[in-house]
């Protein structure tokens, strides 16, 4: 759990919490229509993967995170305004802090591995989130995989759709895949 002082800090942290925990529900709620979904035809199976995938990315990438650092002012950051850092430092050492890391470090190693851990992989699916540069799209700048796998090799595999960022390093375009 994360742990910050100061009455101004626990406000953003139940901010914080609370659209963790409507992250969840839409998620939760849309697995539940999936799991529906996939004993009917393929066609249904099809739309709740491809829903899914597109609201739980939609979710997160709204979300703010508070208390991250840039020098010693703090700020409130929404998912896409820490992508957006990470394209610009992608190796760190400037740009936003999110306790003690810099925000690709952070995406990567904690926030992300949060909210899918929290919905997808609860739920045992598999799936691939991939945040690259289009310039430059080898290796990617975030990859994470569910703890059930990920989606290569897959024969059925829907999209969120492409979310495209722009970036003082060009177009960042980050994906979440959603396969069976």
């Amino acid at each position: 759990m994360i742990s910050f002082s100061g009455s101004r800090t626990q406000k953003g942290q139940m901010e914080m919490i609370g659209l963790v925990v409507i992250v969840l529900l839409v998620t939760i709620a849309f697995l539940f229509l999936a799991q529906f979904a996939l004993r009917d035809s393929s066609d249904d199976q099809f739309f709740a993967r491809k829903q899914l995938a597109v609201s739980t990315l939609t979710a997160i990438s709204k979300t703010t995170v508070q208390n991250c650092e840039l020098g010693s002012q703090q700020e409130a950051l929404s998912v896409n305004e820490l992508l957006k850092d990470c394209a610009d430092n992608p190796e760190g050492g400037f740009g936003f802090l999110c306790q003690g890391k810099y925000s690709c470090a952070y995406l990567q190693e904690d926030l992300l591995p949060l909210f899918f851990g929290g919905s997808l992989d609860t739920f045992q699916r598999r799936y691939e989130f991939v945040s690259f540069i289009i310039q430059d799209p080898d290796p990617p700048l975030l990859l994470i995989t569910g703890k059930n796998g990920g989606c290569q090799g897959r024969k059925k595999v829907d999209t969120s759709g492409d979310f495209p960022l722009n970036t003082g390093v060009g177009v960042l375009e980050s994906r979440l895949l959603i396969c069976d």
